[in-house]
This record gives C-alpha cells, sequence and structure tokens, in this order.
C-alpha cells in the first residue's frame, strides 16, 4: 500500500503489482498520478529504484528543488530536475517536497510513499527527464538466479520508441526520446526468468520535454544537448555560460567580453578553485562537486589549474563522450564517467554513444592502444552490474 500526499489534498491508493520485482507479468505498470506528481512504481520495496516525476503542462516550470522531509537517507543526485530517481534503502515512510515556479509563481507540493521490505532480483535504472530527441540509456540489474538470455524490454507507455538493435548486451537499452509538444511519460518495462522459471517484471519512467528546435546554422547540430546549467549558483558569468558554451541555440562565438579565458582574470597568476568553479557547468551537482574535489586533492602543483586558464567553461554533463576541447566556444568538455563515486551517482550517466562513435567505421584497420605506468594499467574497468564504489584516488 502506498500513501500520497500533495499539497492538503491525501489520496490512499490500494494497489497491488506494478513496477517492482513481481511473477505478476500482466500488470502493465501504469505510473500513479497526483495532481502534478507522478510516482511510477504501485508496490513499492526497499532495493527497488523509484521514480517521483514532476509533471506539469499548463505553464513554464522553473527553479526546482526536490527535497527529502523524513525516511531513511537517500541520494537525491538530480534534485534541480523534474524527475528524481534513487533506490529505497529500507522499509519505512518516506516524504518528498518539491518547491517550482510555474509561470512565476511559486509552489510546493509534497509526496508520500511506504516500502515494504524486499530484495528485487530484476531491477531497471534509472529513470529521468531528457530533451526530446536526446539519446536515452537504461540498464537492467538482475540476481544470480536470473537468466541473462532471458532479459527482455517493451514498451508500455508514451510515443512509440524505436529501440536501438545495435545494443551491446541484453542489459543495456538505448532509444532516442521522441519528439513532444509538451511533457510526456514513456515508462518502459524489463522483463526475466528466474530459475525456478517465475517471470520478474520492473519498470522505468523517463519524462520527456520539448525544447525549442535546434537553431539554423547551430554549433552543436548533431546531436541534442541535455540541460545544464552553473554549478555555481552566483557566478558572475552564470548569464551567459550555458548560452556560450553548450547549447543548440548557439550560432557564434561570444565575445571575450561576455565570457572571456579564465587567464584574463589571473593575468599571470594561477587561477584559485573558486574562479574555476565560477565556469562550471553541470548537468548534476555531483559532478562539479568531484570535479572540485579532485582539484582540492591531486592538483598540489597547479598544473591542472594552469591548464584551465585557456578555457571559458568547464562542461561536466551526462551526455559527454569522450572528452573534448572545442576552440569555437573556448570549453573543455568532460565526460563524467571519469568522475563517478558511488554506483547512484554512475547511474546518472548516458551510456548512449556519442554521434562520432562510427566515424571510422569504414575504415580498413584499428589502432590498439593502451596507457600503462611500469608495465601496468593505469586505469581500471568497473563493471556497471559490480555496483561498486570508487575511492577518491581513482578519478
Amino acid at each position: 500500500m502506498k500513501y500520497i500526499s500533495v499539497l492538503l489534498a491525501t489520496l490512499v491508493l490500494t494497489a497491488c503489482g506494478g513496477g517492482s520485482s513481481s511473477t505478476d507479468s500482466n500488470n502493465p505498470g501504469e505510473p500513479v498520478s497526483t495532481e502534478n506528481i507522478v510516482i511510477n512504481d504501485t508496490n513499492i520495496t526497499s532495493g527497488q529504484s523509484v521514480e517521483l516525476i514532476l509533471k506539469n503542462t499548463s505553464g513554464a516550470v522553473s527553479s526546482i528543488l526536490w527535497q527529502q522531509l523524513s525516511g531513511a537517507s537517500v541520494e537525491l543526485l538530480s534534485s534541480n530536475s523534474k524527475v528524481i530517481a534513487f533506490t529505497v534503502p529500507s522499509a519505512g515512510d518516506y516524504d518528498f517536497e518539491v518547491q517550482y515556479m510555474l509561470d512565476g509563481i511559486s509552489k510546493v507540493e509534497t509526496v508520500s510513499f511506504s516500502a515494504e521490505s524486499g530484495d528485487p532480483a530484476l531491477i531497471a535504472r534509472l529513470g529521468h527527464s531528457t530533451i526530446e530527441g536526446n539519446g536515452v540509456s537504461l540498464r537492467a540489474f538482475y540476481q544470480n538466479n536470473v537468466e541473462q538470455s532471458s532479459i527482455t524490454w517493451k514498451q508500455l507507455t508514451g510515443p512509440n520508441v524505436t529501440f536501438d538493435s545495435d545494443n551491446i548486451s541484453k542489459e543495456l537499452l538505448i532509444f532516442a526520446a521522441p519528439l513532444v509538444n509538451s511533457d510526456v511519460i514513456i515508462t518502459i518495462q524489463v522483463s526475466g526468468v528466474d530459475l525456478s522459471g517465475n517471470t520478474l517484471t520492473d519498470t522505468v519512467s523517463i519524462l520527456v520535454e520539448n525544447a525549442p528546435a535546434i537553431a539554423s546554422g547551430a554549433y552543436f547540430d548533431d546531436d541534442v544537448l541535455a540541460k545544464v546549467y552553473p554549478y555555481n549558483r552566483n557566478s558572475p558569468y552564470k548569464d551567459d555560460l550555458v548560452n556560450c558554451v553548450y547549447s543548440n541555440q548557439l550560432t557564434s562565438s561570444c565575445k571575450l567580453s561576455a565570457l572571456p579565458l579564465i587567464a584574463n582574470e589571473v593575468s599571470n597568476g594561477t587561477p584559485t578553485i573558486e574562479q574555476i568553479m565560477d565556469r562550471v557547468v553541470v548537468s548534476h551537482d555531483w559532478m562539479g562537486m568531484r570535479f572540485k574535489e579532485y582539484l582540492q586533492a591531486f592538483d598540489d602543483h597547479d598544473d591542472f589549474k594552469n591548464l584551465l586558464r585557456a578555457s571559458t567553461a568547464i562542461v561536466l554533463s551526462y551526455d559527454i563522450r569522450p572528452s573534448f576541447y572545442w576552440a569555437a566556444t573556448g570549453a573543455i568538455y568532460l565526460d563524467p564517467n571519469n568522475l563517478w563515486l558511488t554506483p547512484a551517482e554512475r547511474d546518472t550517466i548516458n551510456e548512449a554513444p556519442d554521434y562520432r562513435a562510427n566515424f571510422g567505421s569504414d575504415l580498413k584497420f584499428v589502432m590498439p592502444w593502451r596507457y600503462v605506468k611500469d608495465n601496468d594499467y593505469v586505469s581500471f574497468y568497473y563493471p556497471p552490474e559490480s555496483r561498486l564504489t570508487r575511492e577518491l584516488f581513482d578519478i
């Protein structure tokens, strides 16, 4: 049973089956909606991934902030987004609040649910919001008693999407978000069969948001970019950062008077970490936090800080792969896969391939390579399914 309250209205809903892993493969897993908040699951257990979705089609939504009010602490890695998704740590009651502006008017809503004890054998991660046309990736995590060959995906709700047939594994689902006129929820179900022959299912929801069409002659015209924002909300460059370095509306380079190189601020000196963080653009706060922690812990000789003098901005977004520098914007774009420490942080990174990934597919050769120190690898592979936690040193 789940108890959901929105503002002063309280709805008591009784349901069974739904988005949590179960042996009932016939339940459609339709999200439960209460005014502007949608919960993608109808029967929540500990260990399960849950999405809370702020859905509103009646006006412009901005300044979103989710907070947890009660219950065992969860990681809110996208608290400024219309969607928060997290793994329920334990059984119990949970309460959340979202504050936002709707057409310039301040709004506050609350949502609550109760989670039962559980140990789901099949989980789909991670629900999130995305811009129409952007690549979406979802991954299935399963216990050893689930047959890997039995894993399948299907769409339950929303405009039809086409699953990428070139997925590297059954666990990974990739598709492009459809074009929409307003916020639309797409619900995807993953299914699998355990060794006893039971069918297990889980659902995950994606909120697709409408966005302006890519401008004619835009610098970024090959791919739809994720929503990003200045990591430091009080940065003196907050009004120009995103528009100058990571926007599908950018058609010409910004003037250095609007967004100068970091070197312009420090003359011949080394920029401070605070000056650098004023130029950081992120899709999730944790990316900027990890980047700052790296500079504080491992740049004692100022090598990296001095390198960044040649940049106007540092962009950390879940859809950047691989890292690159672009003279047209003067910004450096860093793949956040190098920065995650917890499995939950890694869950937020998009695994949809970069549009440049197949540029060399017609060539008749490959270039093997590796990075070594003292004849040993200097980086390591962390299998996603292992859900390992890294140390800051691993960055």
